[in-house]
């Protein structure tokens, strides 16, 4: 069978699954099945998933994080992206990204690959203190900081989540 008959039996299952009432995206095994789905709608989903699924998708960014291209087809990087969390992807300069689409379900978004990144911010504050006394310096630089985390000043634009955090303000001297 070549590359187009089972581009066109995968297209056929998609359309019957979705004709049935059923979501591309879900189980592939029955016994997973949590809105009863027959066990032809789990292996048509799995037959999907394996022939449609390219070995690597590859996608051509402009600028930073502006997907403007795919090596498959429109209507199959959106099937991808909804049966996948995440997507692995590698952009035209080979280097790894996962993709995603927002919560508008239209909007790509370009993720680092999977993996955290620990970052550690050192900042020694020295006030004048004018008469105000430590404990209301500590407590309002905390109260400045959580602001800015909360307000998402740690991320900025960028598609980065905080994951977690932790905050010591500690008085080091006092003269």
């Amino acid at each position: 069978m070549n590359r187009n008959h089972i581009k066109e039996l995968c297209n056929t299952l998609a359309t019957a699954v979705e004709a049935a009432g059923f979501e591309l995206s879900g189980p592939t095994d029955q016994r997973a099945a949590e809105h009863g789905e027959p066990a032809w709608v789990c292996k048509a989903r799995e037959l999907i998933a394996e022939y449609s699924t390219p070995e690597k998708v590859v996608i051509t960014l402009a600028g930073e994080d502006e997907v403007t291209g795919a090596s498959v087809s429109e209507d199959q990087l959106q099937y991808l992206l909804a049966t996948h969390a995440t997507l692995p992807v590698e952009d035209q300069h080979g280097r790894q990204h996962r993709l995603m689409t927002d919560m508008d379900g239209e909007s790509l978004v370009l993720l680092p690959p999977e993996g955290l990144i620990d970052i550690r911010l050192v900042l020694d504050v020295c006030y004048a203190s004018n008469g105000v006394q430590a404990q209301q310096l500590i407590d309002n630089l905390a109260f400045h900081v959580e602001q800015a985390i909360e307000s998402g000043m740690l991320t900025g634009t960028l598609p980065a989540e905080v994951e977690n955090r932790v905050m010591t303000i500690s008085l080091e001297n006092q003269s």
